[in-house]
């Protein structure tokens, strides 16, 4: 399966940084969430970080984000703790829920 070259664009530089932080900053990588669970950036971090400890969980427990969120907002909305204006919020600061 060839790679899309806009997904190389973006994984090339992610994986680079990651390599960066790993080599001067941390001596353990763990890796999760949807990001966890894709098979070419698993793989390109993997091949340079093979000198290293990186950790990718299993990949039934690699979903993404969106998902958590999305299910902490239906808990926040049930139980009506809200004001019509808090409904959309950028940033919105998960100790506030």
């Amino acid at each position: 399966m060839e790679i899309p070259a806009f997904i190389i664009s973006m994984v090339k530089p992610m994986v680079f940084r990651t390599i960066l932080l790993v080599d001067y900053v941390i001596q353990e990588l763990v890796i999760g969430g949807g990001v966890a669970s894709n098979k070419y950036i698993k793989k390109k971090l993997v091949e340079g970080l093979k000198d290293n400890k990186i950790y990718f969980p299993p990949l039934e427990r690699c979903t993404d984000n969106g998902a958590m969120v999305a299910f902490a907002g239906s808990f926040y909305l049930s139980n009506n703790n809200h004001a019509k204006n808090d409904l959309v919020r950028p940033k919105w600061p998960l100790s506030e829920l």
